[in-house]
């Protein structure tokens, strides 16, 4: 894609130095954390490493698709001051916005069950809740207790807690493995919530390639990030 035709909403700089780099890197660390935790067998050995990796490429994903639509609308790249790391706030924005954008627009109707698919998933909104506790103050839980501070959002593994009930409610047959201790209970767990995380973002990338964040960036964004087999993911029937 051409970066120097027509009046440009950000600056050569800003692209090449900025928004293409963190492309490629948003599409590393949050990969790296989705497979992680679908590959883990014991989430307390893996946890920080998981914790870590998906915040900082959730995170990511939001910041970038919030400001493409910004600039899409003439609007500017929002400001550090605006973004914090309320990683479920600005999702449930980001939601907002990609819902009123579709409403107003000419899209299909895959797009629309896509958003709603993820609307409805409780276990997605578990996980972004404890990955947004984790940022904001809970990667240094550990090192508060030792200080004898205690962190007001509390343990970002209770909140994670809550991720791995919902898929639990969501899958009898996760019910049975763990009834039966069955010995691959902890990965077919840890990789329900992981096929969670990767239908959030096959959803936002598709969402991306069709226009709805944007025909320009927007398109691009999805395009680079679009992960391994978006086009398949389940969608939900009421949707």
């Amino acid at each position: 894609m051409a970066i120097d035709k027509g009046e440009m909403p950000l600056t050569r700089e800003q692209i090449m130095g900025g928004l293409l780099p963190e492309f490629g890197s948003t599409q590393f660390v949050l990969g790296t954390g989705i497979r992680l935790l679908r590959e883990s067998d014991s989430f307390a050995r893996d946890k920080d490493a998981v914790f870590a990796t998906l915040a900082i490429g959730v995170e990511k994903v939001v910041k970038l698709a919030l400001g493409i639509m910004a600039i899409d609308q003439g609007r500017p790249w929002p400001s550090k001051a605006i973004w914090g790391h309320d990683s479920a706030r600005m999702d449930l924005q980001l939601r907002d916005a990609l819902r009123e954008r579709i409403a107003s627009g000419e899209f299909s109707p895959f797009v629309a069950a896509l958003l709603c698919t993820v609307d409805n998933d409780p276990i997605w909104a578990a996980v972004v809740n404890a990955l947004e506790i984790y940022a904001t103050e809970g990667r240094f839980y550990n090192l508060d207790v030792i200080g004898g501070r205690t962190q007001k959002r509390g343990n970002p593994d209770e909140a994670w807690n809550a991720a791995e009930q919902a898929a639990l409610a969501a899958d009898p047959s996760l019910r049975q493995m763990m009834t039966a201790l069955d010995d691959g209970f902890e990965q077919a767990l840890s990789k329900a919530i992981a096929d969670s995380i990767h239908r959030w973002l096959a959803m936002i990338t598709l969402l991306g390639m069709n226009g709805v964040l944007g025909d320009e960036w927007g398109k691009m964004f999805g395009a680079d990030l679009l992960p391994e087999g978006a086009t398949r993911v389940p969608l939900d029937p009421s949707c």
